[in-house]
């Protein structure tokens, strides 16, 4: 291959690597793929339901408690799997933390459900984001309710300072009481800060410049 046809090829990666857009990095935002991409604290479990039948997963009674999942009479509001804090009955704990996901949306939005009573306080469920270094970014306490409807809430990362290819990850923490959550997702225009080059245009800007200096080598 000529060094001009080369040089021409690694240009043209190159373009690419740079106008590719960053693809969403939200991982399992639906729990359908049962915990994978989240750690688990207190007495998380997950329900699958199909139909009017629900399963539970890696669910354990407690002195004679039923699931907090009994006290919610609604499916996933995404999918068929959604989890539950609750396990130990009313009085419940526990979290769950996502993986380090990469910014490309400005909106983060997620769904919950559960008994929140606003004379608990702080001790109502909430959700956070936090840096890549695990600051607290932003917190959000949730309403007093006690039904089995879904309502969103969301976060805007423009807001919060995030652009485009920041690390970021997503908690969410059971408060007295029961809670559920599903559907945490990514939306809303891109965010600003440039693009994420894509993995295999950035091998093959690598691999250009391997073989031009192997041709200037042996000329």
């Amino acid at each position: 291959m000529k060094v001009r046809a080369l040089v021409s090829m690694l240009g043209f990666a190159l373009s690419l690597a740079v106008a590719a857009p960053a693809q969403a990095t939200v991982i399992n935002g639906g729990f359908e793929n049962n915990f994978s991409g989240w750690t688990v604290t207190g007495d998380g479990y997950l329900v699958t339901q199909t139909g009017n039948t629900r399963t539970r997963h890696d669910y354990q009674t407690y002195q004679g408690w039923e699931g907090a999942d009994v006290w919610f009479g609604s499916p996933a509001k995404d999918g068929s799997t959604f989890a539950v804090f609750g396990s130990y009955g009313n009085e419940s704990s526990g979290g769950v933390t996502s993986s380090l996901w990469t910014a490309t949306n400005q909106y983060i939005s997620f769904w919950t459900a559960g008994n929140y009573t606003a004379n608990q306080g702080n001790n109502r469920a909430y959700a956070e984001i936090l840096s890549s270094t695990g600051a607290v970014l932003a917190k959000q306490y949730l309403n007093s309710y006690n039904d089995s409807v879904w309502r969103e809430f969301t976060f805007d990362l423009a807001a919060l300072g995030l652009n485009a290819g920041d690390q970021f990850s997503f908690h969410f923490e059971d408060g007295y009481s029961w809670s559920v959550i599903d559907n945490i997702a990514e939306s809303g225009p891109a965010l600003p800060g440039g693009n994420v080059p894509e993995p295999a245009s950035l091998a093959l800007v690598g691999a250009g410049i391997v073989m031009l200096a192997r041709r200037r080598r042996q000329r």
